[in-house]
């Protein structure tokens, strides 16, 4: 029998190859649109007339059922023939028979398994027309309840006939699956799942689109997306692949900046539509910002249009400050549209310093934020490579003006002596004997605060000084932390303005740990500033512990 069945099925194989070529050969024919359209849609329904997918269906059916009569015959030769033979098959038999039962049920289980055998259809019916019956007859009794009910002196709580309404619905979409197939209610479990699968479909969609145009697309239909009434929960999709937004976006821009392929049509155009993505949510844009550092060196910061919004919403984040102060280092006073931005964060006043002075003005602007906003820095990696690119000048650093090498001296000056006080080998927040120390480190921290301001020229808000010592007195590690890194992150700068001679000097300053309490390495000695003509004219030496 399975012989039987297994040439039947090679024979309805190599005839239903040759119908599937007759209709592609007839619905193909070289007519007009209109002619061809007539004989497509004439065969088609001649197609499901005489239920043809029902046919390919079953030769796998036929296929499988030769099999299973194979393998039920083998172990009835074998058991009279040779006992172990016999076992060892039967045990394979059994074995491949629990696997395809497996098989068979897991897609009424999991609704989105590709496993999927022809029995798989015969259960399904059988369970959806259980199912579908058992909820009739409980409507039925419902109703009945219901019409009872309604005769009663009394009124039960339950039921009601909106149960009877939710019962019908029921059956109704038990029914539309039975019509629909088993392909229908998986399409339905599809529709009704919840926005992660959105998100991880968006985040696939950007992983695998290498292309410029590609991106494009993805990120154009973003704001129509986030608009869709089709689509459930939005924004939680948008946030779960902010990441993979943000990367395509600066793979986008970082491309079209550096290609000289792109006109500048084209540059604004990706500019404009990048911009539209961001302003949708904060946190993209927050993200977008973040990455972006991983990209020093690129020409990604050569997009004024994000260094403008971030500018716009007034973000303070040190990411923030990183971006828009290389967006300065990389633009320069070479595009009007940043100008006024870079005017307002630098404080500049008319006309423009040159391009030393003012990559010299940015890159002490990033230091002096930095020292006031030292709790908002966590990756001195990032810090790193901000300095060194903020230090890419066109020329020498001693061309600079006089005034901004005495404004860099001076805070050299105030870090060192305020790494004296709290940067040697002792853990403050351990050995700190009460509130005398406290005191005294507030002190101090308000002296420096008060002396980068003066010596940069910069007017402190109310009581900054007072919430800076509080914040310092809080968390102390942050601001030593940062303390200890700036020499290295800007000791070749120092370097480029001094030379130092080891015999003349006598003020030397060593730092004992760049990363947290108690870790202490070697390290170059870093010298103070004693050279006359690099003093603030109108700035006087402080007392450690006399505030200003």
């Amino acid at each position: 029998m399975s012989l039987i069945i297994s040439l039947t099925c090679a024979l309805l194989a190599t005839l239903l190859q040759q119908w599937a070529r007759r209709y592609v050969r007839v619905t193909r024919t070289r007519y007009s649109l209109l002619k061809r359209a007539r004989v497509r849609a004439f065969f088609a329904e001649g197609l499901e007339r005489r239920y043809f997918p029902l046919v390919v269906e079953a030769l796998p059916g036929l296929l499988h059922a030769s099999v299973f009569l194979f393998f039920a015959g083998l172990p009835i030769f074998l058991f009279g023939t040779n006992q172990t033979v016999f076992t060892a098959v039967l045990a394979c038999v059994g074995l491949s028979g629990l696997s395809y039962l497996l098989l068979t049920f897991m897609p009424l289980v999991f609704h989105d398994s590709p496993y999927h055998t022809p029995l798989s259809t015969l259960f399904w019916l059988l369970h959806v027309g259980v199912r579908c019956l058992f909820l009739e007859l409980f409507k039925l009794a419902v109703s009945f309840v219901v019409k009872v009910k309604a005769k009663l002196p009394i009124d039960p709580p339950w039921p009601t006939k909106s149960t009877v309404h939710n019962l019908s619905a029921l059956v109704g979409t038990q029914l539309k699956w039975l019509r629909g197939g088993m392909v229908k209610e998986m399409e339905s479990y599809a529709y009704e799942s919840s926005w992660q699968i959105d998100a991880r479909a968006l985040s696939w969609a950007f992983d695998f689109a290498d292309e410029e145009a590609e991106l494009e697309q993805i990120l154009a239909s973003i704001p129509g997306f986030y608009k869709s009434s089709l689509v459930k929960d939005p924004q939680k999709i948008l946030l779960e692949a902010s990441d993979k937004i943000s990367g395509a976006i600066l793979q986008l821009m970082g491309r079209s900046l550096s290609s000289d392929l792109v006109n500048k049509t084209k540059r604004k155009q990706r500019s404009t539509m990048c911009l539209k993505v961001l302003e949708i949510l904060p946190d993209l844009q927050c993200a977008t910002i973040q990455q972006s550092l991983r990209l020093i060196g690129t020409d990604v910061f050569k997009w004024i249009e994000l260094g403008l919004l971030a500018d716009q919403h007034r973000d303070d984040s040190f990411e923030a400050k990183s971006f828009t102060a290389l967006v300065t280092a990389h633009t320069r006073e070479h595009d009007e549209r940043w100008l006024p931005a870079m005017i307002r964060q630098l404080g500049l006043l008319e006309p423009i310093p040159q391009v030393n002075d003012l990559l010299f003005s940015n890159f002490l602007d990033f230091v002096l934020w930095m020292l006031f906003h030292h709790d908002s820095i966590s990756d001195y990696e990032v810090v790193g490579n901000v300095l060194t690119a903020l230090q890419n000048f066109d020329h020498d650093v001693t061309a600079t003006s006089s005034e901004l090498q005495h404004q860099f001296c001076s805070m050299w000056n105030v870090i060192l002596e305020f790494q004296g006080d709290f940067g040697q080998a002792t853990n403050f927040t351990l050995h700190a004997a009460g509130f005398e120390d406290w005191q005294r480190a507030r002190t101090k921290a308000q002296n420096l605060v008060r002396n980068l301001a003066r010596n940069m020229g910069r007017t402190l808000a109310t009581n900054f000084d007072r919430d800076f010592a509080q914040r310092f007195v809080r968390n102390p590690t942050s601001l030593v932390s940062l303390i200890r890194f700036l020499p290295r992150g800007f000791g070749t700068l120092y370097s480029a303005l001094h030379t130092i001679d080891p015999v003349s000097v006598t003020t030397a300053r060593a730092p004992v740990s760049t990363d947290s309490w108690g870790e202490y390495r070697p390290v170059v000695p870093i010298y103070r500033c004693d050279d006359p003509s690099h003093r603030h004219t109108g700035v006087q030496d402080l007392h450690p512990g006399e505030p200003i």
